[in-house]
């Protein structure tokens, strides 16, 4: 049981891919649990809206980070705390520009936020 969870990222290994997957598939299930069983739980909203605009936060955090720490001119000089606490501040800024753009998409459901 031990030599099987032993995976390998690099190179990828079908161990990995398996338990990477079966981990999701729990997570997703216990989500519709709770979802079924409670409703819309509130603590959960914010997860929903990384969901539902995953593509937009993707293609705008990296840039943002990168670009406020060039402007700041702190780019690779401080440490790991810094870095989450930088993480934490654009994951802020931008959960507020992804319910914007939730909005914006739901408005125009056949427009280019289709593609997205």
């Amino acid at each position: 049981m031990l030599q099987w969870l032993h995976v390998s990222k690099y190179p990828p290994s079908l161990a990995y891919a398996a338990l990477e997957l079966g981990w999701m598939a729990l997570l997703l299930a216990g989500f519709w649990w709770v979802q079924e069983r409670w409703g819309e739980v509130k603590v959960l909203a914010p997860l929903r809206l990384l969901g539902q605009t995953a593509l937009f936060f993707y293609l705008l955090h990296v840039h943002l980070l990168y670009g406020v720490a060039s402007l700041l001119g702190v780019k690779k000089q401080l440490g790991l705390g810094a870095t989450y606490g930088a993480a934490m501040v654009v994951l802020g800024v931008l959960s507020v520009a992804c319910a914007g753009y939730r909005r914006y998409k739901a408005a125009h459901p056949q427009g280019w936020t289709r593609y997205v």
